[in-house]
């Protein structure tokens, strides 16, 4: 009779007493600057946030809607302000990002993309090197880069198991694996420089510049593909040839 190992998962009830806790002594301190007297009440409510963020001590959605309770009722903003920050249209853009990753990770495309181009390249340490780093390049050009790498890496992993059939020298072998996850890694986030959703810091760019630009021109989806896809091509390509010469053949 085996005994299955258990996972104990840490008590964080301290956290959650301490949010609330902090929220308070912070409203009792007076305002360093007598003319923002709700200074003190504003960083109790971020350290709050950020406490049960950072400890999950609660799930992220209550937490997340902290501010969307206290910030109104504290009289610091107006709650039809604090609700449009909740239905921003960079969040949509998030979300239909991260539902598209979901719907690939679902039906396992990510796997059929990277299985179809690794079935053409072959056993040669620079092709396969080549198929890998070509899948996280074209994947993440539509959803997350970080979405890319974290549903590629199963199939990267298994495919440094299965050349270990064919590479029987271990230092050989070590090289290729750490080319491998790397290039993944650097292939991943060059593709996401391609797209307006390839990476949410574009997004948050695009956010940042109709703020302060709204007389611009605006950035369209392929007005942005159209300067900096040249560039990705440029990036992709350095790196395939670097990590070509550096990987053993």
């Amino acid at each position: 009779m085996s005994i299955e190992p258990t996972t104990t998962t840490p008590n964080k009830s301290w956290a959650v007493i301490l949010g609330p806790l902090l929220f308070i002594l912070c409203c009792f301190f007076p305002s360093p600057l007598a003319d923002s007297p709700m200074m003190m009440v504003m960083s109790g409510i971020t350290g709050w946030v950020a406490l049960w963020w950072l400890t999950e001590a609660v799930h992220i959605a209550v937490t997340a809607f902290i501010p969307f309770i206290l910030l109104p009722s504290s009289g610091i903003v107006d709650i039809k302000e604090v609700s449009a920050q909740y239905m921003d249209p960079i969040l949509f853009l998030f979300i239909g990002g991260f539902l598209l990753a979901f719907s690939i990770e679902k039906w396992g495309l990510h796997r059929r993309l990277a299985l179809g181009i690794l079935s053409s390249t072959g056993h040669n340490a620079s092709r396969v090197l080549f198929g890998i780093m070509l899948s996280g390049f074209l994947m993440s050009m539509w959803i997350s880069n970080t979405a890319t790498v974290m549903m590629l890496l199963t199939a990267v992993l298994a495919v440094i198991q299965q050349l270990k059939k064919h590479i029987p020298v271990e230092e050989n072998h070590r090289k290729l694996s750490s080319a491998l996850l790397i290039g993944l890694a650097y292939s991943a986030s060059i593709g996401g420089l391609a797209t307006l959703v390839g990476t949410p810091t574009n997004m948050i760019f695009y956010r940042a510049y109709n703020e302060q630009y709204a007389s611009s021109a605006p950035i369209t989806f392929a007005g942005w593909m159209i300067f900096a896809l040249p560039f990705s091509f440029l990036f992709i390509t350095v790196c395939l040839v670097h990590y070509s010469i550096l990987s053993p053949s």
